[in-house]
């Protein structure tokens, strides 16, 4: 293949499908309340996609009951 493909597993929530699209826009966040557990701005997967994509490449994210798993795809040099 002339392509890597890599996939990151999470055994945390499952994540709503209509949301795994929205994961990869600045500043968007599943949990916007203030008392949320976890912290972050919600640019880490944009800056994510920025990169990946800067050198051809595709991101994007699964989710099910027992995991969820980003996957990103890169050309080979």
């Amino acid at each position: 293949s002339d392509q890597v493909t890599l996939y990151i597993r999470n055994n945390g929530p499952e994540i709503p499908q209509n949301e795994l699209e929205n994961l990869f826009k600045k500043f968007y966040q599943l949990d916007t309340t203030l008392t949320r557990p976890h912290g972050g701005s919600g640019l880490g997967l944009a800056i994510c996609k920025g990169i990946i994509e800067s050198h051809k490449g595709k991101i994007w994210a699964e989710s099910n009951s027992k995991e969820t798993s980003f996957i990103f795809r890169i050309p080979k040099w």
